[in-house]
């Protein structure tokens, strides 16, 4: 049980320089053990994963990382080590609430950790896409009728 506390306050104290992009970086030991699990996105990427309120502790399907390097840098398939190069860091927390669109006035309350941002994040809307969604439903009234075609 110490062990998992003392786990808990090397995380919290880590977490809390989110502004840090240093501390994003992900860890070789990650990369060469589980790296290939990654989904990784460039600059250029026009799409990424979900991200999950168990992103930055578990790899697969959490949400994407960000290649830093240039685009020209590629991963051998199959290669761990080739990812290394890559420069492959988490996304900030601000940077996922861009993504969701999120106004930029918007944050969280300073007693957050990052840990405890990552997980209020996880499976969140993109606010612009709710937005326009629920524009469109309460356009027009709802019945039963208008989804179904009634020959006269």
């Amino acid at each position: 049980n110490n062990n998992n506390n003392n786990n808990n306050n090397n995380n919290n104290n880590n977490n809390n320089n989110n502004n840090n992009n240093n501390s994003l970086f992900v860890p070789e030991s990650i990369l060469l053990k589980n790296g290939l699990q990654f989904d990784i996105v460039s600059g250029e990427s026009t799409s990424c994963c979900c991200f999950t309120k168990a992103y930055t502790r578990y790899l697969q399907g959490t949400g994407s990382v960000l290649q830093t390097a240039p685009n020209s840098y590629k991963a051998i398939e199959g290669d761990k080590r080739s990812l290394l190069a890559l420069g492959l860091r988490y996304f900030s927390c601000k940077e996922i609430l861009n993504l969701h669109c999120f106004p930029t006035s918007f944050s969280f309350h300073h007693t957050l950790s990052t840990k405890q941002q990552y997980k209020l994040l996880g499976n969140s809307l993109n606010v612009e896409v709710v937005y326009r969604l629920l524009e469109h439903l309460f356009r027009e009234p709802f019945t039963a009728d208008h989804h179904h075609h009634q020959d006269g």
